[in-house]
């Protein structure tokens, strides 16, 4: 049960005999964001528990315990009076849409959360993830877009994950900014889950068998994770956390235990809003990049970046002859229901978004050297390639310069062709 309170409305306090009169009026209601339950009882309600004591002269070191007795006789009656005001109704905001829990709404025994949905950060990782006990949510992650897929019969469910708008151009900026490049780590792209082993369905609500804990961790334990679509097409998930809640009358002194007390946090994604795909689309590029000095030998390193969402196949020349390059390979789960992923044609390598590859590209002198970068998008329906030449190194744009990092005489060089 979770339980919500208005801050106390303090009548009067009177003292006869050391003993506390308590006249408040305290009004249980109903709400619709939980707000970590007893625990929300505190800033308002303390000041008046903590008047109320001063004023009747209760010294700490000899009546606190009994004005614990009294505190914890007070709060355990405004819990049996939310108890009969709650009804057991559920804390989901009631300003969100309503949860679509119809059973024509169903994937077999589970709602149907297929959809794309945006403004998605770590949390739903994290929520869904193998072993929530030690992963937390990130909070450099850039915004994404989840686009979800399920069996007709509610048996699998595979979340698809990929930047949207917002997040590549946030992405775009510090990757360049700081000279930093993606791994092709599992966490930008989705994950897979599986009824039984990682989900169970009921209700209307897909419910989680890895977020539980089995044990409370210091003073806090995560009790359950429901996740169902709304009716205006968004996604919501509930995790109920399990939490010690604890009252002082004093600083420094301390505080009474009340008991464990359930709250819910819900998370809503909203879908995709029309249009927000063209937007994305409109963004997308490959970037070509010469760093600020000369390595032995008169070259100069180039980066090769690509901002496509989509993997992308690419091959390099250096005058004729073709270099190898390969953005990195993410490995897939065995049971993945997927078809396999498509590959380069040989000879062409695939890059993900933000991959990178880095190659010395020679100034030119009395023999003209050109190169050569090819690429096409691998799921698009023209697969001939775009060709970016370079017949002068320098004439390329500098990469950003990372805060911080004055440049050295030979980047200054480098950075003027005329001064060559």
């Amino acid at each position: 049960m979770q339980l919500d309170f208005v801050p106390i409305s303090a009548g009067l306090a009177h003292v006869k005999d050391g003993r506390l009169r308590l006249l408040a009026t305290v009004l249980p209601k109903r709400v619709a964001v939980a707000r970590e339950a007893m625990g929300t009882m505190l800033k308002d309600d303390i000041q008046i528990w903590g008047q109320i004591v001063r004023e009747a002269g209760i010294p700490q070191d000899q009546e606190q315990e009994r004005c614990e007795v009294l505190v914890k006789r007070f709060c355990l009656a405004l819990a049996v009076l939310a108890l009969v005001a709650c009804g057991g109704a559920p804390d989901y905001p009631k300003d969100w849409p309503k949860p679509d829990l119809r059973s024509t709404s169903r994937k077999g025994p589970c709602p149907d959360l297929t959809g794309s949905y945006d403004r998605v950060e770590a949390e739903l990782t994290w929520l869904l993830g193998w072993n929530p006990d030690i992963e937390k949510p990130i909070p450099v992650w850039q915004e994404h877009r989840a686009t979800i897929s399920q069996a007709d019969d509610g048996s699998w469910l595979r979340i698809e994950l990929g930047l949207n708008e917002r997040g590549l151009a946030a992405f775009r900026e510090r990757m360049l900014k700081y000279n930093m490049q993606s791994n092709g780590s599992m966490i930008e792209r989705g994950m897979w889950l599986r009824a039984s082993r990682d989900y169970e369905c009921t209700g209307g609500w897909l419910f989680s068998r890895r977020f539980a804990q089995a044990e409370p961790v210091r003073t806090m334990q995560r009790k359950s994770l429901q996740l169902a679509k709304d009716r205006d097409g968004g996604l919501v998930a509930g995790a109920t956390i399990t939490q010690d809640v604890s009252f002082s009358l004093w600083a420094g002194t301390r505080g009474i235990y009340l008991g464990r007390w359930d709250t819910t946090r819900w998370n809503r994604w909203p879908s995709r809003p029309a249009g927000s795909d063209s937007a994305l689309s409109s963004l997308q590029d490959v970037t070509v990049h010469r760093y600020p000095w000369i390595n032995p030998g008169n070259g100069i390193p180039v980066r090769f970046t690509s901002f496509h969402v989509e993997p992308i196949c690419v091959r390099y020349f250096d005058g004729s002859y073709p270099s190898p390059v390969q953005g990195p390979t993410v490995l897939r789960e065995r049971d993945d229901p997927r078809p396999p992923e498509a590959v380069c044609p040989v000879g062409w390598g695939r890059f993900d978004v933000g991959e990178v590859f880095r190659r010395d590209m020679q100034i030119p002198d009395e023999t003209p050297r050109s190169y050569r970068i090819e690429w096409y998008r691998m799921n698009g329906n023209d697969r001939k390639p775009n060709v970016i030449t370079i017949d002068d190194v320098r004439t390329l744009p500098l990469m950003p310069e990372s805060p911080k990092r004055p440049r050295s005489g030979a980047e200054e060089e480098a950075a003027d062709p005329a001064a060559s």
